[in-house]
């Protein structure tokens, strides 16, 4: 037997305390709409989603039966589990939907907030979607929680939460991208930040204490289980439950709350996070950093303290340092051990045969703890901010798995700079680009995520040059690489035994290689090795600078054509937004190669023409 509606109605439509009647029937308009929409959205009987939604029933069981909708129509989540923590009620006159992806907990007796957690940490999942009973989402705001915490499991992810400054906080964050201290409402956590929940629970000595049992502080450590600070992500606007705030419902209106939790809080900052000095592997809080630095070196010397102590002084300091040892011949094991004896961050691990950078790389990779990885050359500098905006970086971006950052180029025999890169800056600039040319060629300035580098088989063994070029397109081809205009790296070249001067010509075939896959994947056709550089040669970033010959005019430019074409389409189906800001960008691209072509072409040549160029729209 279910309720009357009228008794729903009832229960949704009190006015809470302070709002005028005006903005109350303003609220029920958009409720009515909302529940429309979600009650007429189909519900897929089966679900790839990865992420097991939570939802507690407790003292607003008239909003379950939507929560629980909207979750069934969210593609990135699976499960959902509905924990009855009041026994009083009967959830099934409330719970109208019934559907085999959704279970019904019923304890016998009362529980709070922290059963959430005791729920996940009991079930065979990875990701998990926690939402408290006063606020309505829509599918898609859930979705961009879920995609979040699949790109980012270093961190929680939510839409609300508050800022503590000096003993003062600020309350109802949200409507921004940005970090935040402590989450509220609703939480997207890993199987990972579960357990340090409970880790964190048994270090405060919390499990018997008042605060625990009325549900002062769970928000608060599992905000504090992650590897960084939670983020708050933009999901647009949101209703909220009309007793969101009605004391005697309202959790947080309970007497003192706030003079409770804010001694938790210290208490947590306290042993959580040094903020002094290094943080080392082992310390409280840190057994897994947010970022491994990786290095493989062989004869690395004279350059090789520069580049370590670059990384040892960046500002950004929970990291551990890979650093493989080539079998080398010179002093450069040896001064390895010196720093690792200085530093508890770095780890160095030996080759006994020398065994090349990319198999070297794979050995420190396997080796990782980091959520994110950040390569650094053994002959180049990094400047102190670079691993804290790169992580700042993704951080902010779920939707890119890999961001790089511009370089100087410094000759070290002239002892001088040579300019700085121009990495370019939209997303799909730089998946365009890095269809001809690696136009992320200084690996000391690229951070990405290691799930998705595994997710791809990470750099490919059979290749010891060019292999940061075949990752990089592959990670290209799943999802956005982001680009961050600062000059954060001093990339070294020029030196006799270095290895962009010893193996150029292998790395320059490789390289090829790789610009002929992305094409022939593309267009499902493969251009030759000769027609591959021409095209390449295009771009004014590409290292053979020399424009193409005037004979090429009449292939190349129907051929680069029909790439674009094909580039956009491919960009549609995976992105599934509109094309018209990255046709106009692609466009751009190709014009400026055209013109930097036609510059040293001889005068009649029909490429001076505009009227030669193809209709670049139709595609």
């Amino acid at each position: 037997m279910h309720l009357h509606p009228l008794t729903k109605t009832r229960r949704l439509i009190c006015r809470p305390e302070g709002i005028s009647w005006k903005n109350h029937f303003l609220w029920l308009d958009a409720f009515r709409r909302y529940e429309r929409e979600i009650r007429s959205g189909r519900i897929p009987e089966e679900s790839a989603g990865w992420c097991t939604a939570i939802i507690l029933a407790y003292k607003r069981p008239q909003n379950i039966d939507l929560i629980v909708r909207a979750a069934l129509q969210t593609p990135g989540v699976g499960k959902i589990i509905v924990s009855n923590n009041d026994p009083r009620c009967n959830l099934r006159r409330w719970l109208t939907v019934r559907h085999p992806r959704v279970r019904i907990l019923n304890p016998k007796e009362r529980r709070n907030v922290v059963e959430r957690l005791v729920i996940a940490r009991e079930e065979p999942a990875d990701f998990f979607l926690a939402i408290d009973d006063d606020i309505f989402l829509r599918p898609e705001q859930m979705q961009v929680l879920c995609e979040a915490v699949r790109q980012n499991p270093a961190v929680l992810h939510g839409m609300f939460g508050e800022l503590y400054s000096e003993g003062r906080v600020q309350h109802a964050q949200h409507g921004r991208n940005s970090t935040l201290d402590v989450l509220n409402r609703v939480y997207c956590f890993t199987r990972e930040h579960v357990e340090e929940f409970f880790r964190l629970v048994d270090l405060l000595d919390l499990g018997r204490q008042e605060t625990w049992s009325q549900n002062f502080c769970d928000d608060i450590l599992l905000s504090f289980s992650g590897a960084g600070k939670p983020l708050c992500h933009n999901v647009g606007p949101f209703l909220d439950c009309p007793t969101q705030g009605k004391r005697g419902i309202a959790a947080w209106r309970q007497e003192q709350f706030m003079q409770k939790r804010v001694p938790i809080y210290n208490r947590l900052q306290s042993v959580k996070y040094q903020r002094e000095g290094a943080v080392v592997p082992g310390t409280v809080g840190m057994a897994i950093p947010r970022v491994s630095v990786v290095m493989s070196v062989h004869n690395g010397m004279p350059d090789l303290e520069q580049a370590v102590t670059g990384i040892l002084h960046q500002s950004f300091r929970d990291f551990e340092f890979l650093i493989v040892e080539d079998a080398s011949t010179d002093e450069t094991a040896a001064a390895l051990e010196r720093f690792a004896k200085e530093d508890a961050r770095i780890r160095v691990l030996h080759n006994t045969e020398t065994i090349g950078q990319t198999r070297s790389t794979m050995r420190a990779l396997a080796e990782a703890r980091g959520h994110y990885i950040a390569r650094n050359d053994a002959d180049d500098f990094s400047s102190p901010t670079r691993l804290e905006k790169s992580i700042a970086f993704l951080d902010l971006h779920p939707e890119a798995n890999l961001v790089c950052t511009n370089w100087e180029w410094y000759s070290v025999p002239r002892g001088c700079s040579l300019g700085a890169s121009t990495v370019p800056m939209a997303p799909w600039t730089i998946a365009w680009h890095l269809l001809f040319y690696n136009c992320l060629a200084c690996q000391s300035a690229v951070m990405f995520r290691r799930r998705s580098a595994e997710q791809l088989g990470g750099y490919a063994p059979e290749r010891n040059s060019a292999e940061d070029y075949d990752l990089w397109s592959r990670m290209a081809g799943k999802a956005d690489v982001g680009s961050i205009p600062d000059v954060l790296v001093q990339f070294r070249r020029g030196r006799p035994e270095s290895m962009s001067l010893t193996m150029q010509e292998v790395q320059r075939t490789h390289a090829l290689e790789m610009a002929q896959r992305n094409i022939m994947q593309l267009i499902e056709r493969s251009p030759s090795l000769q027609e591959v550089q021409t095209m390449a040669s295009l771009w004014p970033a590409f290292w053979n600078s020399a424009a193409p010959a005037a004979k090429d005019a009449e292939w190349v430019l129907p051929f680069i054509t029909e790439i674009q074409h094909a580039f956009l389409r491919d960009w549609r189906e995976r992105h599934l937004c509109s094309l018209e800001s990255v046709s106009h960008a692609i466009e751009h691209e190709i014009a400026l190669a055209y013109a930097r072509w036609s510059s040293f072409l001889p005068e009649g040549h029909p490429l001076k023409s505009r009227t030669c160029l193809p209709n670049l729209r139709e595609y």
